[in-house]
């Protein structure tokens, strides 16, 4: 309810007459639409009485009960839709609440607007009556009574439609008291109101013609010329008047008019020529009122059903309504395609049943009959066979849903049939599929226990291998370290005693010469072999965890500096290599076996070497968190990118086609021991290399906690 006390003298007026207007719209939309006996319609219609706004009562002619209250209507009156259906508007038992006209008289049953449309086929308009409530509470409705007729002309039946208007009855009360001018408009004036000239001018015209024209002031369109003033279309004028002086006078005519901002807004229009006793036209006057709203409304509804209509016919499924007994009433395009019959042959022919196979209709007919009952509902969704129209059996899935307050139903469809002769060629598939993986995993088992023998036997081999090793290893170095002690005694003495003797003969001089490289290249190797054998001892006990480490706690700088000064002799030998260190001085300590990580760091230094003729070796250093880092890179020949993650395995060098033609050097232990002792110790050890641009081997170790 608008808060009509807030509102002026214009803006009640107006509201007053759009209540009229809303009375008007109303009953002349459900006297079309009854008239027309349509099952849609009527459902329709009831559904837009049972939502509006106003109170209605529809009561039959044959019975002269009430056989319809909207919610509105319970409400005003103070009783529930039972107690409305239980009178007889023939009867003079007095009723829950009681009528009363304006001046205080009370209003018999028989005398009512209803029974009035219902009874003697009387049209009510705008009727006040002052109802007085069971629960003691006075209400004012504003009421009007339109009686319904058939096709024939019989009269059928009487709708009566009311809104309260205490508030606006109270309004107008306080009003007149203060404004007697007031109360005069609203007893006659229902609609805006013009008069204008033969020119065609303006000449009269009510507070509302001008608020709905968007003026304040009456003198603000008065004298005004109408078409170009007041028309959206000043054309438009010239057809009206032809058509109002061929029929004298014209009734809810449509008209876009324009409003002083320039916005426009329809007006539904009744208007007559004024003549004169002579029949001369000297103007013309009338009654209009705003309709914008209305209209807007109507086409919404236009488009809304064209669109609903569109989505039934192409909601991508078969769909069916099925009236109360289960006729097929309406299909879309696609429930045709199922079906294979055409629209004429399915609509309001066929019955349901007439389509579901044999094998389904007991157990369909069962749902359909505890879907009409109360209790347990059946499923709202299910699977069903059905025949089209060439006998062709068809499996589909099906969705049910009632449309609210009927007993109509509307059914979706959608064809399964190929998804399900896809799902029985797909289990077939999936069979024979289990069947090839049962043969195939019978077959990996076998190959798994091959493997698994293959790899017993390779272990038992590697520990031969490395107990072997170990063996030769132990055996070899006894005799080598007589040889490189027979080694060193022999130069020793052959330079004592035979120096001299080689100045002073020149036959013996390039002889001694040739004996001492010898003798030196017999003690290079011997030191060589002696790394070799120590690799291999050291590997071997790592790998079978034999090694005794002697762990302890020192500085990483330190161990560093000791590691630089002992490789400092590889670089001496190469004028053409610049050996770069970078070792912070407050590097952390670490917890680990300083020789062992000694040995690695001058591995990595020792390899650095060896590989760069050319170019520079840089050792670096730096602490992060809780790590130490130390990175040794050169700018030598460099490792291939399918070789780098070999190098650090036993017994593999890289060949003289791998590091462009280079010989190879070392034995392939020196790396795979740098990486065991690493690891050993929770670190890590990485190569970056590119051919031809050198390599960076990266060592990280945790810092001691």
């Amino acid at each position: 309810m608008a808060p009509y006390s807030s509102m002026t003298h214009e803006d009640l007026i107006a509201e007053l007459e759009a209540l009229q207007l809303k009375f008007r719209q109303f009953q002349e939309s459900v006297q079309s639409t009854v008239s027309a006996d349509s099952g849609e319609t009527r459902i329709l219609l009831e559904a837009v009485m049972e939502h509006s706004p106003c109170g209605v009562l529809v009561a039959t002619n044959s019975t002269g009960r009430i056989i319809f209250a909207n919610n509105e209507a319970c409400r005003i009156n103070g009783v529930s839709k039972e107690q409305h259906l239980n009178i007889d508007l023939n009867s003079l038992e007095q009723l829950t609440w009681t009528m009363h006209y304006p001046d205080g008289r009370p209003m018999q049953l028989a005398e009512s607007p209803l029974a009035k449309a219902a009874l003697h086929g009387q049209a009510i308009r705008s009727a006040e009556i002052r109802l007085k409530r069971a629960d003691g509470t006075d209400c004012w409705v504003l009421c009007n009574g339109n009686p319904l007729y058939d096709q024939k002309g019989d009269l059928q039946s009487g709708v009566v439609t009311f809104v309260e208007i205490s508030d606006q009855k109270k309004n107008i009360s306080e009003a007149a008291q203060n404004e007697t001018a007031y109360k005069r408009i609203v007893g006659t004036v229902i609609d805006a109101y013009y008069k204008a000239d033969k020119q065609g001018r303006l000449i009269l015209a009510t507070p509302t013609t001008a608020r709905i024209l968007g003026y304040k002031k009456i003198e603000d369109i008065l004298g005004k010329d109408i078409a170009t003033s007041f028309y959206a279309n000043p054309r438009q004028r010239a057809v009206f008047m032809q058509e109002l002086l061929q029929k004298k006078s014209l009734s809810s005519y449509l008209l876009q008019l324009k409003k002083a901002d320039g916005s426009s807004l329809v007006v539904e229009c009744t208007s007559r020529l004024i003549t004169s006793s002579n029949q001369d036209v000297e103007g013309v006057e009338g009654l209009f009122r705003d309709v914008t709203t209305r209209v807007q409304a109507e086409e919404t509804l236009r488009r809304s059903e064209f669109f609903y209509r569109k989505l039934f016919e192409h909601t991508g499924t078969a769909t069916v309504l099925l009236d109360s007994s289960g006729l097929i009433c309406r299909v879309n395009t696609q429930a045709i395609e199922l079906s294979g019959y055409s629209r004429e042959e399915l609509e309001g022919k066929v019955h349901w049943q007439e389509v579901v196979a044999p094998e389904d209709l007991e157990r369909m007919t069962d749902y359909n009959n505890r879907r009409n009952s109360p209790g347990p509902q059946p499923p709202s969704e299910y699977d069903f066979t059905m025949f089209d129209s060439q006998g062709n059996k068809k499996f589909v899935h099906a969705r049910i849903d009632f449309l609210e307050d009927t007993n109509e139903r509307i059914v979706s469809m959608t064809d399964m049939t190929s998804r399900i002769r896809m799902e029985k060629e797909l289990a077939a598939l999936n069979h024979n599929l289990e069947l090839l993986v049962a043969e195939r995993t019978e077959a990996l088992k076998k190959k798994n226990i091959e493997l698994e023998t293959a790899n017993k036997r390779l272990l038992e081999l590697d520990a031969v291998k490395s107990n072997l090793l170990s063996s030769v290893s132990h055996e070899l170095r006894t005799p080598l370290t007589s040889i490189m002690g027979f080694a060193k005694v022999t130069k020793n003495t052959f330079e004592k005693s035979f120096t001299d003797l080689s100045e002073i003969s020149r036959t013996l001089r390039p002889k001694a010469e040739t004996i001492r490289n010898n003798l030196e290249i017999i003690a290079r190797e011997g030191k060589r072999l002696t790394r070799l054998i120590n690799n291999l001892l050291d590997l071997s006990l790592v790998e079978s965890g034999e090694f005794r480490w002697c762990d302890s706690r020192f500085n990483m700088g330190e161990l560093l500096t000791m590691a630089v000064e002992a490789a400092y002799g590889e670089f001496q030998a190469k004028p053409d290599v610049a050996f770069e260190v970078s070792i912070p001085p407050d590097l952390p300590d670490v917890f680990a076996d300083r020789d062992k990580l000694q040995q690695v760091l001058l591995n990595l230094l020792n390899n650095a070497a060896k590989f760069t003729d050319k170019g520079k070796v840089a050792i670096t250093a730096e602490a992060y968190g809780d790590w130490v880092s130390v990175s040794v890179s050169d700018t030598g020949v460099g490792i291939p990118d399918h070789l780098q993650q070999h190098i650090f395995e036993k017994f593999y060098t890289v060949r003289s086609d791998d590091t462009l033609h280079r010989n190879v050097v070392g034995t392939g232990l020196g790396l795979a021991l740098c990486l065991q002792v690493v690891e050993h110790y929770h670190g890590h050890i990485g190569v970056n290399s590119s051919p031809g641009k050198g390599s960076t081997f990266i060592l990280k170790l945790p810092v001691a906690g």
